[in-house]
C-alpha cells in the first residue's frame, strides 16, 4: 500500500515499518548507544492531528515500539536488507522470524509510547533492534503523518553535588 506518509505500508504484526539498530555486536557503524549504557529508553510520538485530529475520542493512528533480540542464526550478518533503499522494512527485506525474539513492547491508545531495556550490553544474542510500527485505524487529518523517534541511553555517573549519608 503506497501512501503520502513516508511509505509506511500499514500495520502488520510480523515485521516493523522501521527498524533502528540499538547495538549490533562487533559493528560500531550500526550501534546507536554508548558502550557505557546501562539503560536505554526509546519513545515514539505522533503528531496529535494524526492521533485524534477530529477530537472524537477515537484514535486514528497508534504507534507501537518493540525491542528485539537479534540472533544471526543463518550466519549471514544481515539483520535487515533495505533492498530498495527507502528506509522502511518491506515484507521481502525482513530476515526469517526465527532470528528475532521480543524483549519488550508497548502499544497503547496514546500518541506517545516508550520502551526500555536495562543492561543492553549484557543481553545475549548478536544485537538489539528497535522496531517501530504505526497502526492506521482510520484516516487521519495529518498526511503525511509526522512521527518523532527518540532514543536515549543512560549510564552511571558520579556527581559531586549529590551526596548520601554513610550507611
Amino acid at each position: 500500500e503506497s501512501n503520502d506518509s513516508g511509505d509506511w505500508d500499514g500495520y502488520q504484526s510480523s515485521r516493523p515499518d522501521i527498524v533502528i539498530p540499538l547495538l549490533i555486536h562487533g559493528d560500531a557503524n550500526n550501534t546507536t548507544i554508548s558502550a557505557a549504557s546501562t539503560l536505554v529508553r526509546a519513545r515514539a510520538t505522533l503528531d496529535p492531528r494524526g492521533f485524534d485530529g477530529d477530537q472524537n475520542y477515537q484514535s486514528e493512528n497508534r504507534p507501537k515500539l518493540r525491542i528485539y533480540r537479534w540472533n544471526d542464526t543463518d550466519g549471514d550478518g544481515i539483520w535487515w536488507d533495505d533492498a530498495d533503499g527507502d528506509g522502511h522494512v518491506d515484507s521481502d527485506e525482513w530476515e526469517s522470524s526465527n532470528e528475532y525474539s521480543t524483549i519488550t513492547e508497548h502499544m497503547y491508545t496514546s500518541p506517545q509510547v516508550e520502551v526500555r531495556i536495562g543492561d543492553p550490553w549484557l543481553q545475549p544474542g548478536d544485537g538489539i533492534l528497535l522496531g517501530i510500527f504505526r497502526e492506521n485505524v482510520r484516516t487521519s487529518q495529518a498526511n503525511p503523518l509526522p512521527i518523532e523517534i527518540d532514543v536515549t541511553s543512560f549510564e552511571k555517573a558520579h556527581d559531586s553535588w549529590i551526596s548520601l549519608p554513610p550507611q
